[in-house]
């Protein structure tokens, strides 16, 4: 449905989030 998708959309782009937080926290915490 509709719905699902939008949670699937949302829990996917908030993994790409975190990703490139954790990524842009290590090359800041050098």
């Amino acid at each position: 449905t509709r719905r699902e998708g939008k949670q699937i959309y949302y829990s996917l782009s908030s993994n790409a989030v975190l990703e490139v937080l954790g990524v842009l926290y290590k090359s800041y915490c050098k």
